[in-house]
């Protein structure tokens, strides 16, 4: 499998030519990511992660593109909001009718730590051609109060007890 760190490479774009397996990682990026598969056989992991905290702001853009049959794209993306940050995600999975037998999926999953922060979230499909699978999937939430009682009745802070849900949420 080959890794691309996107905050190590200038490029945002990507076209995948022949078959074969990567990864996609990134954090704290804004601006558009285009992903276009040209190849049957691609399988492509698409794995973002922000940390927004005091006044800070990202906005993505996504574009999963298939064109060749028998490809897969996932994209995750995981966040954690805290103070007054903003995250806003706009996703597009595009399925040609040449794209037989695809698989493309994403998800947005946030963890807002203040009342104070956002996060808006905007999937969308296009599909052209109903022999493929596809999904999409947002989750937005505060650490869960009970978890963090159960955990403070056990003699955790709460501060630590919020570290520990935090930790977990970017486990799963």
């Amino acid at each position: 499998m080959k890794v691309i760190d996107l905050n190590k490479t200038k490029r945002r774009r990507f076209i995948f030519k022949r078959p074969g397996r990567w990864q996609i990682i990134f954090r704290n990026l804004s601006g558009r990511l285009n992903f276009e598969i040209r190849s049957r056989g691609v399988n492509l992991e698409i794995n973002g992660f922000y940390h927004g905290k005091s006044h800070d702001q990202f906005r993505l853009q996504t574009n999963q593109h298939h064109i060749a049959p028998h490809s897969h794209s996932n994209l995750t993306i995981k966040g954690v909001l805290d103070q007054h940050a903003r995250f806003f995600h706009q996703g597009w999975v595009k399925i040609e009718k040449t794209a037989k037998d695809s698989e493309a999926h994403q998800q947005n999953r946030s963890l807002l730590l203040s009342p104070n922060c956002s996060v808006e979230s905007q999937p969308f499909l296009e599909i052209l051609n109903h022999q493929v699978v596809c999904s999409h999937a947002v989750s937005i939430a505060a650490p869960d109060s009970e978890e963090q009682f159960f955990l403070q009745s056990r003699g955790i802070t709460k501060k630590k007890s919020r570290k520990l849900i935090v930790e977990e949420f970017l486990r799963q």
